[in-house]
């Protein structure tokens, strides 16, 4: 099984995400950049109750949460051995 390894996204002053680039398996360079990263959706179950105030403290409960996110993004690799289809 091949697992990518964390990718490093930085913002520059302005708050847009700056290119990075990748160094997966010693010779093969992704060069990548995202942009536009929205949530288009979200969705949390109503059971069992989200926030419960008790005395002195209070418990978050999240059960099925779904989180959408939308993003526009490239990348090249060099050797020039992936593509995007579709």
């Amino acid at each position: 099984m091949f697992t990518i390894p964390h990718i490093p996204f930085k913002k520059n002053a302005t708050g847009q995400y700056e290119p990075g680039e990748l160094d997966i398996l010693g010779d093969l360079e992704i060069d990548y950049e995202i942009w536009d990263i929205k949530l288009s959706n979200a969705s949390i179950s109503p059971t069992p109750s989200i926030l419960t105030i008790k005395n002195g403290f209070c418990t978050l409960a999240l059960q099925d949460l779904t989180l959408n996110l939308t993003a526009d993004y490239s990348y090249i690799t060099n050797p020039p051995i992936l593509a995007d289809i579709g």
